[in-house]
Formats: C-alpha cells, structure tokens, sequence
C-alpha cells in the first residue's frame, strides 16, 4: 500500500514538472518518429517513419490501459522560407505484435492536404479487433520521399481525427475505464511533437570556383610576404 501511493506522488510530481496538462487527466498521444537521418541532401532520399501511439493513466496501475482505434492524417508542412518537400505514401498498418489493420483500419490516401505541391496521407485508421492491452503500441510505417532539396524544413506530424457527433476518431482505455474523444468519452487525443526535415542550401559551382580564386589569391599574397 505504501509503495503505491510512493508511486502515485512520484507520477504527479512528473506530471506537474512536465507541464502536460492533458497528461494529468490521462491522454492518448499519437506521433510519428524516425531513426533515418533527418538532414536532406537530394531529391529521392528516403525517410522511414514509425506511427506510435501512447496511453497513459492517471493511477499507478500500468496494466489496465488498452487500445482499439486511432485515426488522422500525417501532414508535411513546409517551413516559413520553404524547404525539402516531400511526397508521404500510405501506411503500412502494423501486423505484430498488435495487429491495427481490423475490418473499418485503413492505410489512408496520398493527398496534397496543404496545397503545397507534396503529397500528405489523408483517412489513416489503425484499427485493432478489440481494446488490446498495453500502453505503447506501434500502428504502422510510412515513407517520406524528397521532392528537392531546397534549404528550409519540412514539419511531418500526425493530426489527430476529431470526433463527429457519436463517431469517435479514437477509442481506448484509461485506469481501466473506456475512453474516446467524443464529449461523452472524456478523453484527450493529441498528436506528438513530429519530426523536422532540414536541407541546407549547397553553394553554386560558380560560387565555389570564386572561392577557390579567392583563397589561392590570398595564399599568394601570404608567400610573397613570407
């Protein structure tokens, strides 16, 4: 007994030092995550991407969380000067160890969301065939293809589908309790902080050749003083 109030102040004392308010009411948090390189180097390089999903209780039990469902699209969103834009293919919905590819799941569609000329993932929906337990979950992966290279960013995020009326944009359980993010539900479903694509600009030849003039004229002047 006195561990587990050990336990629950150690939590609150975490959630008030991260300052995540959804956290204190439990939360669901869907993000997508890569272990490829993230700097941008030419057209047709290929990002790798995972989609996670994360529940989280507010009591000390961690085994009473579960998730069904989670649905939204993953966007590509292009910094304020532009940047490597990028085409995001369907999903490949996960299969193991939690299967999210149930009857109503889908990859979702190739679209350009953003009217930026890249191509976003519109209507993804990992769907388990019941609350499958647990509190981190793989729902599937993605690729990310450059367009170009230009210097800038490129912002991938996962937008969480909101609740229209009754019909969830996704369902699980808290602390044993079942949760959705319709008003009747109580629960908050939110998006991770995504991942940032970045390219540097590469200087023109033209450019490097004046700086290779500039620098053997400088050596020069160096020898003839020497």
């Amino acid at each position: 007994m006195r561990a587990s109030l050990i336990r629950k102040s150690a939590l609150s004392a975490a959630v008030a030092l991260a300052g995540f308010a959804g956290l204190a009411h439990g939360s669901l948090v869907v993000d997508v995550t890569t272990s490829d390189p993230t700097l941008i180097s030419a057209p047709g390089q290929v990002v790798n991407f995972t989609i996670t999903a994360t529940v989280t209780g507010q009591d000390a039990n961690l085994t009473n969380e579960a998730l069904q469902s989670a649905a939204g699209n993953i966007l590509g969103t292009l910094g304020g000067s532009g940047g490597p834009g990028g085409n995001i293919s369907a999903v490949s919905l996960a299969t193991t160890p939690v299967a999210f590819n149930a009857s109503g799941s889908s990859p979702g569609t190739p679209t350009d969301l953003n009217a930026d000329g890249n191509l976003d993932n519109s209507g993804v929906n990992a769907r388990a065939s019941g609350q499958s337990p647990g509190e981190t979950f793989v729902l599937g992966t993605f690729t990310w293809t450059a367009n170009n290279a230009n210097a800038g960013s490129d912002q991938i995020t996962w937008v969480p589908k909101p609740a229209a009326g009754l019909v969830a944009g996704a369902v699980w359980q808290e602390d044993g309790s079942p949760k959705s993010n319709t008003t009747s539900g109580g629960g908050t479903y939110t998006a991770g902080p995504g991942v940032t694509l970045t390219a540097v600009a590469t200087p023109e030849p033209g450019s490097l050749a004046l700086a290779g003039i500039a620098g053997a004229g400088l050596l020069l002047r160096r020898r003839r003083h020497a």
